[in-house]
């Protein structure tokens, strides 16, 4: 492998609006600008939100959670995709990366109930050179329930992954 270089075409960082995800994204860049690489920025939401528990006025499942508006937009890896250009974590990625004009990016917002298989589908589809993600994101309560988004990607993305501290 001496002397030969790598070529990553495309570079998928999964933001969920966490510290260690916006350390992943300016990592990312980095890595972008010296490989030549396309950037493609993503967060996956639930398609549904959890009410404030504050709030709830009986204590029926169905007042714990309601729908969201679904998107009218499927991609490649079968994801529901919509336009998420208003919606919080991408555009504060937007803003971070509102001088980087010299790179290609493309944002992302897919509506799915499990991240860690969104983003292994979107790397999939995307034909990925790699993933460049945080190592601890906003979900501790998901993580104890489910398991780490991050040990998830790693265990069944098909192409190499990052993970920033």
């Amino acid at each position: 492998m001496k002397g030969e270089s790598i070529l990553l075409k495309t570079i998928l960082v999964p933001v969920d609006g966490s510290t260690t995800s916006f350390k992943a994204l300016k990592y990312a860049v980095n890595l972008c600008k010296d490989c030549g690489s396309k950037l493609v920025v993503s967060t996956v939401v639930f398609p549904y939100i959890f009410s404030d528990a504050s709030n709830l006025r009986n204590s029926e499942m169905a007042v714990l959670v309601s729908p969201q508006i679904p998107p009218k937009i499927k991609d490649a890896a079968g994801d529901l995709v919509e336009d998420c250009g208003k919606e919080r974590v991408l555009a504060i990625a937007k803003k971070k990366l509102a001088k980087e004009k010299e790179l290609e990016i493309e944002y992302r917002c897919i509506i799915s109930e499990d991240p860690a298989k969104s983003i292994v589908e979107q790397a999939a589809a995307l034909k990925a050179d790699t993933i460049v993600m945080g190592n601890r994101g906003m979900g501790q309560f998901a993580e104890i329930l489910l398991g780490s988004v991050g040990n998830k990607v790693i265990s069944f993305a098909k192409c190499p992954v990052v993970i920033v501290k």
